[in-house]
């Protein structure tokens, strides 16, 4: 093993937190965390589409089936 120095002279506070693994590991975790929220609120905003979309169907077809019996009903008046 080298005589390698535990604390390097005239480095700053940044450059000594930096060369810490754990300071790595959790700036890597952070990141990993941050890719799988944007991806779950990705997939929320999809899905929240997909069923507006469908729900939009759905008004269409329950008015024009409603406008439709409205039309070929009879009244009195």
């Amino acid at each position: 093993m080298t005589n390698a120095p535990t604390e390097r002279e005239g480095e700053g506070a940044w450059t000594k937190l930096t060369r810490r693994k754990l300071v790595q590991w959790g700036v890597a975790y952070a990141a990993g965390a941050w890719q799988v929220t944007q991806a779950w609120i990705t997939e929320i905003d999809r899905s929240h589409q997909a069923a507006r979309t469908w729900r939009s169907f759905g008004a269409v077809a329950h008015q024009n089936r409603h406008g439709e019996q409205h039309l070929t009903t009879t009244s009195i008046y």
